[in-house]
């Protein structure tokens, strides 16, 4: 049997959370109401893009004329990050790609490289030999590389060039 709660204590439960928050500097929002505030800038989560304490000097490309993200490569000393790997979620198996682990860390970032790429977080059952790996941004197939023919979304929101979906 379903017990249903009645909204006047779902109203009273939300104003008592709601009222209990309060940002731990203490500086109101809107002077005109000490019921708000605005949180600070600590209590904010940053993502590897805006990891503090992240030396610019450090980053380094390995291989800075090998090939970037996403494009076909047959052994790892072609790519940039030295890495040429199997991710037959964009490619079908057909070929292997070049890419980096785009996972954690503060240069993991895929754009880093450029606004052009983006981190495809796969599953591990996938059989890409990278669960997060970076590909190609784009909004047509006419952007990427001839092997691919097809732009769409594999993985996430934005579209990245792929082979054709097997219907």
């Amino acid at each position: 049997m379903k017990r249903s709660v009645p909204r006047f204590e779902v109203v009273i439960g939300l104003m008592l959370t709601l009222g209990g928050c309060d940002s731990s500097s203490g500086d109101p929002g809107d002077p005109g109401d000490p019921g708000t505030s605005r949180p600070d800038v600590g209590d904010i989560a940053t993502t590897s893009d805006e990891a503090e304490g992240e030396d610019p000097g450090a980053y380094v490309v390995p291989n800075p004329s090998g090939k970037g993200h996403g494009e076909p490569c047959q052994q790892d000393a072609e790519c940039q990050f030295l890495r040429c790997i199997a991710a037959p979620t964009v490619t079908g198996g057909q070929f292997r790609i070049c890419s980096k682990d785009c996972a954690s860390g503060p240069f993991a970032a895929c754009t880093l490289e450029g606004p052009d790429y983006l981190c495809l977080r796969t599953s591990p059952s996938a059989g890409n030999d990278i669960v997060s790996f970076c590909g190609q941004l784009c909004s047509d197939a006419g952007q990427c590389p001839p092997e691919y023919g097809d732009c769409r979304v594999v993985v996430g929101a934005q579209k990245t060039c792929a082979v054709p979906a097997v219907p």
